[in-house]
């Protein structure tokens, strides 16, 4: 962590004498190694750090809030940044159909597909990881209907609430028009292509009514409903899961 992150080392040699120690350690390194363990957790368990965020005080958020916007806030969305970047340099996001420009803390997607293009933009917010990157649909939403739109919606903010970050969703956009434009249809459980944990296509189909599900949406249904019938026709469902 150190250089780019600002942090200094926690557990190197020449330390000064006259340091107070704890426990054999520097207060220096200490300090150290409570920064760097602080932004590891906010790295790879966002949504567990926003969730220790809510229950502080006030105070103490004020403290936090503090801290991230002077020092790690622009640290974490440049790196965000710099990530997604990476990926679209490496080939692996954008296509002939699907762009992607990066400026600064926003991102925009562009789809175009007969001469219709769709976008939708993404912004990271001034206390990002503590709040979660925002979603944008642009006024012109030819080519989908509304209730699509608020269906994409909906999966973008549930993957960045449950700890996606950037390349995770702007993957997904890229997926859920791809999909919508191939005739692929929504798992009418959660009403979205794409699910947002697992990241799989509808694939188990009713056999009565032929209607697809997502195999971790029709679990949970099973489970909260107590049946095993189809969600929709409501008959018995035969295909295992």
């Amino acid at each position: 962590w150190e250089g780019e992150w600002g942090l200094s080392s926690y557990g190197g040699e020449g330390e000064e004498e006259e340091q107070e120690e704890v426990g054999g350690a520097s207060s220096e390194s200490l300090s150290a190694l409570c920064q760097a363990i602080f932004v590891e957790a906010f790295s790879t368990r966002a949504q567990g750090g926003r969730e220790w965020y809510q229950f502080l005080d006030r105070g103490s958020k004020i403290i936090v809030e503090k801290l991230f916007a002077n020092r790690y806030s622009p640290l974490f969305t440049s790196s965000a940044s710099r990530s997604l970047r990476k990926q679209i340099e490496s080939g692996g996001l954008e296509t002939d159909e699907f762009r992607v420009t990066v400026m600064g803390s926003e991102v925009k997607t562009f789809y175009e597909v007969d001469e219709t293009e769709l976008s939708l933009n993404f912004q990271v917010p001034p206390l990002y990881p503590l709040q979660v990157i925002e979603v944008h649909v642009p006024s012109c939403r030819m080519g989908v209907n509304e209730s699509q739109w608020r269906r994409w919606i909906l999966a973008q903010t549930t993957l960045l609430r449950q700890g996606g970050d950037l390349v995770d969703a702007v993957h997904l956009s890229k997926v859920q028009v791809e999909r919508h434009f191939q005739g692929i249809e929504n798992c009418f459980i959660c009403y979205c292509v794409f699910h947002s944990s697992s990241k799989s296509l509808p694939r188990l189909a009713c056999h009565t009514c032929k209607n697809k599900f997502h195999s971790a949406c029709l679990y949970r249904w099973f489970h909260t409903s107590q049946k095993s019938v189809c969600p929709l026709c409501q008959s018995l469902w035969t295909t295992d899961l």
